[in-house]
């Protein structure tokens, strides 16, 4: 993986109603750049066109975030994502960053990149989840994933203790044959919220 330096800790931003754009062709050799991107990059159009466009690429960012980008663009599909690009002066600047496949007579020939300003939040998140793919570890903490799995057997395992609880406690069959059926319906809510909530989340980071 390219590795730009020198590097500074001063951090370069935009106005949010500006969008940094370039293409590239299919080996990523940047073909064309706005006049925002090229400002932002203090690199001037010359220097830019025809250089690969890992030429902005900061060293903090994982080889293994590219490795999904170039995977899932060329297979045609856009490709999201927060990301941290080094200036000629080494500053960075965080763009959100959305990619897609460029077509001509139903043939990919390139891609665009349309970046935009990430919001703090997604900043904060995207630099914790680099820190942890640069030191090695997974991508979701060990309690986010115990958690994950938790939450998808919380239905079985209320079911489990309603059953147990009413066995002991009731003593007329009726009751103890709806225990099963009130569980079921509470169980199918509480998939039904989960499937929500994983939903929004695919929405909010696709």
């Amino acid at each position: 993986m390219r590795v730009n330096m020198p590097i500074t800790q001063t951090e370069r931003t935009f106005p949010a109603s500006e969008r940094l754009i370039s293409t590239t062709d299919l080996n990523s050799h940047i073909t064309y750049c706005n006049d925002a991107f090229v400002t932002l990059s203090g690199f001037t159009r010359e220097e830019l066109i025809g250089q690969p466009h890992n030429l902005v690429r900061h060293p903090d960012m994982p080889a293994s975030v590219f490795a999904h980008m170039w995977e899932t663009i060329k297979q045609g599909k856009p490709w999201m994502g927060v990301v941290k690009n080094r200036s000629k002066q080494g500053d960075y600047y965080w763009v959100s960053a959305y990619v897609t496949a460029v077509y001509e007579n139903g043939r990919i020939v390139g891609y665009e990149s349309v970046r935009s300003l990430p919001t703090r939040d997604q900043v904060r998140r995207a630099d914790a989840l680099y820190t942890r793919l640069r030191v090695g570890k997974s991508s979701v903490s060990a309690t986010s994933t115990a958690a994950y799995h938790l939450v998808r057997q919380l239905p079985m395992i209320l079911c489990a203790l309603a059953l147990a609880a009413g066995v002991y406690l009731l003593d007329d069959l009726p009751s103890i044959i709806m225990i099963p059926i009130v569980m079921v319906v509470l169980g199918g809510f509480l998939e039904m919220r989960q499937r929500r909530s994983i939903r929004n989340t695919l929405e909010e980071h696709p």
